[in-house]
């Protein structure tokens, strides 16, 4: 046992109150807002309800919610509320401090956090979603110090939140400014005066109207592995999902599948390095996203593709980078919404994708206004790689300030005040 700590089960600090089952029917476009799991991984649209209700299902900002069903690693767990009113939704808790109970919500919310990987793991469900019920929740036991280490605590921790919420709200800043960028650059250039109307619009005089299939030297299609083709070892397939708006393709991103060499042998044609940009023309999300979006690979290892992925080759007439921004322009994106097709499983043909028309910048301004593109992108992963290592230091700190493992200063004054 701590000096001055002791251990207390959840529930002999707290009341647990769980969300209203609103139904489907009951939804309006105006109410009260109902908040939902989704609004708590940052969704802000709002269903919203306008009948009669318990004001124990209504909260505010600022406070403290469990969701004890919901996806690993991002819903489930603890939230401090930031958003609306509202009145809370079913599969979500409202964690009341009882009077006798000497915890900070702070550190009663950064507890939790901590905690939050264990109570998953004893939680049901799968490596997805999972659940917990309210009568193992309570067991929980939390290590409490006296309340101005609390405090401290709380105070160190909500610190390092600050930064990393600053951090978020600049890269915001940065994509915005980068995203109005994008629509200027790609459609008018850099101190063009002269314009030509054209089927794509108003574009510089110098400019031409091509396809990437007229600077196509070759094209690739994706494997048709079944499920059971798959395993844990062996030759990295590239999936679908790994396209995606950053336009780049890392591996290390995402948790790469494999599949045996002997089923590799089969798929020769389907395997693509560096050289070669990655497009998807498949989608299992019906609005298909990211249909028609260009990626590059950074490292210097071979993939196999799976099905629905595209790899291709361009001529140096039209740069790379360039038409990775122009597959991520309003302008293309547009048409990969018009000429897709299917509805729940979404598709575009090849032939379609490749004869897309785009604008074509002469080759010099083409890498000029890719580099201008690209130092937003660089300014970008600079702050991600803030936020991760805030991230790691969050989590080292927590490990060790609510365990006790590290304590905080604590003068006499402050005993006795506390």
């Amino acid at each position: 046992m701590l000096k001055q700590w002791t251990y207390v089960e959840l529930g002999s600090i707290v009341d647990l109150i769980n969300g209203r089952g609103f139904k489907s029917s009951e939804w309006r476009n105006e109410g009260i807002p109902i908040i939902r799991i989704s609004n708590l991984n940052g969704d802000p649209k709002f269903n919203y309800y306008d009948g009669d209700y318990d004001d124990k299902h209504f909260i505010g900002r600022n406070d403290l919610l469990f969701s004890w069903s919901g996806n690993r690693g991002t819903s489930f767990g603890p939230h401090i509320w930031k958003g609306p009113e509202g009145l809370l939704n079913q599969h979500i808790f409202k964690l009341y401090i009882k009077e006798s109970a000497l915890i900070k919500k702070e550190f009663l919310y950064y507890s939790l956090l901590r905690l939050t990987i264990i109570i998953a793991n004893s939680a049901h469900g799968g490596s997805g979603l999972v659940h917990v019920k309210k009568s193992d929740l309570i067991k929980f036991k939390l290590p409490l110090p006296k309340m101005i280490e609390q405090q401290k605590i709380a105070t160190i921790l909500s610190s390092v939140d600050e930064a990393i919420e600053k951090t978020e709200q600049i890269i915001k800043q940065t994509e915005t400014v980068k995203k109005g960028l994008m629509q200027q650059l790609l459609t008018k250039g850099i101190g063009h005066t002269r314009f030509k109307k054209t089927l794509l619009g108003e574009i510089p005089e110098s400019w031409e109207v091509s396809t990437i299939q007229s600077h196509l030297l070759e094209s690739k299609s994706g494997a048709s592995l079944k499920s059971n083709e798959f395993s844990d070892s062996g030759i990295k397939v590239l999936p679908k999902k790994a396209v995606n708006p950053n336009g780049i393709f890392n591996a290390s991103d995402l948790d790469i599948a494999y599949t045996s060499e002997e089923i590799a042998d089969k798929y020769s044609n389907s395997f693509v390095n560096k050289s070669y940009l990655v497009t998807v023309l498949r989608d299992l999300v019906p609005s298909g996203p990211n249909i028609g979006r260009i990626i590059k690979i950074i490292d210097e290892d071979s993939y196999l593709i799976a099905q629905g992925v595209y790899g291709f080759r361009i001529d140096s007439r039209l740069n790379s980078d360039f038409l990775i921004y122009l597959s991520n322009s309003e302008y293309f994106r547009d048409e990969m919404v018009k000429k897709k097709v299917g509805s729940t499983q979404v598709h575009l043909r090849s032939t379609e994708f490749f004869n897309t028309e785009i604008p074509l910048p002469p080759i010099d301004e083409q890498i000029k206004l890719s580099r201008i593109l690209s130092s937003y992108d660089s300014k970008i992963r600079n702050r991600r790689k803030k936020i991760s290592y805030l991230s790691n230091v969050k989590q080292g700190l927590m490990q060790d300030l609510l365990t006790g493992k590290v304590r905080v200063p604590i003068d006499d004054e402050e005993v006795v005040e506390s």
